[in-house]
């Protein structure tokens, strides 16, 4: 493993409210044409107390790659969902009709890649509040969680 460059990333909208990980580079492994396996790694968070369980609905190119409920749990909770996308231009679509937020983006992939999908919500009555909204973060190093 090629330690040279560590980086922190932080997922949150205020630096306090950062959910901690740091992006290791590693050698890239080049998928061959005939593998088929995940070369985009979505990891997808609800990092609302607020809204302590919210429906989140993924679609990647028009295409549902997920729709469940995520908890907010102890908020350091992420899920991954391992999806083969060829490279190219590609586009994310997500919505919550309990979170009451969208969030719309295009991205481009050039082999492996990693990305952070987050939900956040704070009400007015909170010490800092947030907005209803998504965050997305695509990288091309992998994300380890601390």
């Amino acid at each position: 493993m090629n330690r040279s460059r560590e980086r922190a990333v932080c997922v949150g909208v205020r630096t306090h409210a950062c959910v901690a990980a740091i992006a290791i580079s590693l050698a890239p492994v080049p998928l061959a044409a005939e593998q088929a396996g995940p070369n985009f790694h979505l990891y997808v968070t609800n990092q609302s107390f607020a809204i302590p369980v919210v429906d989140i609905e993924i679609k990647i190119d028009g295409k549902v790659v997920a729709s469940e409920d995520f908890a907010v749990g102890l908020q350091h909770t992420w899920k991954e969902i391992p999806l083969a996308l060829s490279d190219g231009k590609h586009s994310i679509a997500v919505r919550s009709k309990k979170g009451k937020a969208k969030l719309k983006k295009k991205f481009v992939v050039k082999g492996s890649h990693w990305a952070l999908l987050s939900f956040w919500y704070y009400p007015k009555t909170h010490y800092e509040p947030t907005p209803r909204h998504f965050i997305f973060r695509i990288q091309d190093e992998p994300v380890i969680f601390m």
